[in-house]
């Protein structure tokens, strides 16, 4: 006979799961994703803070943030998701500027719609 015991916190196998927001590797993927924005947008953002992060386990990590920066003095927010492959590399999938109020929210304020574009690095990315 087979007991299983079923959690309710238990992660869901595939899916996005909440991470630390202060995780080094986390925060690490929020500051890349800021720097590829910038290079892809041709703007100055400069990296503040995680609200809300998950992660994916997959062939690397999927991080899935929310995320405050600054630009020219003033503050915003976005979502973004970022790949780290399994050598280590960074790749911005994901940049959504959403309301610095959802920054908070859960992950319904994810687009899955967006037409994805890729920053790839051939390095890794060193804070």
């Amino acid at each position: 006979m087979s007991i299983f015991v079923i959690s309710a916190s238990a992660q869901i196998t595939g899916g996005y799961n909440d991470a630390d927001k202060t995780d080094k590797t986390v925060i690490d993927a929020a500051k890349f994703a800021v720097k590829a924005e910038n290079k892809r947008s041709k703007t100055a953002m400069k990296f503040v803070s995680v609200e809300k992060a998950e992660q994916q386990v997959v062939a690397g990590m999927n991080y899935h943030i929310w995320l405050r920066y600054t630009s020219r003095g003033t503050q915003g927010c976005a979502s973004a998701v970022v790949f780290r492959s399994l050598k280590g590399t960074y790749s911005l999938t994901t940049w959504e500027s959403s309301s610095c109020d959802d920054a908070s929210s859960t992950a319904a304020s994810y687009n899955a719609s967006l037409t994805p574009f890729l920053i790839k690095t051939a390095l890794p990315f060193v804070s």
